[in-house]
């Protein structure tokens, strides 16, 4: 339970962000860019103390055993402070997405009716070591107007109740808590279960080359591959370039039975590691027979997040694109691509797998509402 002081103090954040969202909502194109640069400005300006307190956060989670792939997730260099800085420019630079006219036509009565778009409120972003997520998630909520409560933890959920819409970011446990938790929408992914389907007709260079990518370039966020597919036809081929790889790369691998004729030494896949998602340099692989059952697997055990395709048949990948109703679904892409940024949104807030109001990247456009303004002379409704 909270201290009586706590929830005060919750409440009262509650209250203040409302009012700054009023005010935000009527604030210009010109005052919220400005804020966005001299955020980016004081980003860099302050790097060398984001650093060491980074520093501090790593060596908690190391005495603490946590896992690579958290302590990944937290941990910032130059590299990264220099990304966040020029993402807040990025957004800086989008057109104002709120006040923009969405639809508008006229009744044969004479009444005008338009669809604009209006920001949504307060955002609550609830984000496990993701030290950028305060960056981007504040840049993008101020670029739609929004006013937004971060905390770095969840704690606070169940008196959040000045809050238009949560965002958590985090591990399964977190975001499922906020899910059945929260009182308002939530923009939320449970888990990031990624496929890549590798198809008869697939360029095999091409295709080692981007499972090695999806998995091993940052094994730990949402958008790795967590079970590589192989079509039956060219298994012998490309079976054994696709275990040396990994295995090259120290990437331990869990195979279905008929993975074992190519390599003796890789883990049998369970039940469970097919529904897993490692955020480890851990991958399950499975022999298909078909598109067919490549498909049927992934809408079995998929979350919803992202999927791709290796294959150089149009028709084929036409076929796998239009069936799997994922939040993203590629065609010859690395699943890593699937980050609000690469897209150019410019950041995001997270990758929303739900299907009401924001799916995939939520970027700025997604941190909009809208509302109809209805004009007319004097009409009266019979």
């Amino acid at each position: 339970m909270y201290s009586l002081k706590m929830t005060d103090m919750i409440n009262q954040i509650g209250i203040n962000a409302k009012k700054a969202a009023r005010i935000l909502a009527k604030t210009s194109s010109e005052q919220k860019n400005h804020a966005l640069q001299a955020m980016s400005k004081y980003v860099l300006a302050d790097k060398k103390i984001i650093l060491e307190a980074n520093k501090l956060d790593i060596e908690n989670s190391k005495s603490k055993n946590l896992s690579e792939s958290f302590i990944d997730r937290l941990e910032l260099n130059d590299e990264r402070v220099k990304s966040i800085s020029d993402t807040l420019l990025e957004i800086e630079s989008f057109k104002d997405p709120v006040g923009k006219i969405l639809d508008s036509w006229q009744r044969p009565n004479g009444m005008h009716i338009s669809r604009v778009s209006t920001p949504l409120g307060v955002i609550g972003i609830i984000f496990e070591s993701r030290p950028n997520v305060t960056a981007d998630a504040g840049a993008l909520s101020l670029k739609a107007g929004n006013a937004s409560i971060l905390r770095g933890g969840s704690d606070s959920i169940n008196s959040c109740l000045s809050i238009d819409v949560i965002v958590p970011r985090g591990g399964k446990s977190l975001v499922s808590m906020v899910e059945e938790e929260a009182r308002v929408p939530v923009f939320a992914h449970l888990e990031g279960i990624c496929h890549i389907f590798v198809d008869k007709s697939a360029n095999l260079e091409k295709s080692l080359d981007v499972c090695i990518n999806a998995k091993m370039r940052r094994p730990g966020i949402c958008g790795a591959v967590e079970t590589i597919l192989v079509h039956s036809d060219i298994a012998n081929d490309f079976m054994p370039l696709l275990i040396n790889a990994l295995k090259a790369q120290a990437c331990e691998i869990r195979g279905c039975a008929e993975t074992f004729k190519y390599n003796e030494n890789i883990k049998q896949a369970s039940e469970k590691d097919w529904s897993t998602e490692y955020l480890l340099p851990i991958v399950s692989i499975k022999i298909v027979n078909s598109l067919n059952d490549a498909i049927k697997h992934i809408e079995h055990y998929s979350s919803g997040h992202t999927e791709s395709i290796l294959t150089e048949d149009l028709n084929r990948a036409s076929k796998f694109q239009k069936e799997l109703d994922s939040a993203i679904v590629m065609h010859n892409v690395s699943t890593q691509f699937a980050d609000g940024g690469e897209f150019g949104l410019g950041g995001e807030i997270g990758i929303a797998t739900g299907k009401f109001h924001a799916r995939g990247p939520v970027g700025v456009d997604q941190l909009t509402s809208f509302k109809y303004l209805v004009n007319g002379n004097g009409h009266t409704r019979n």
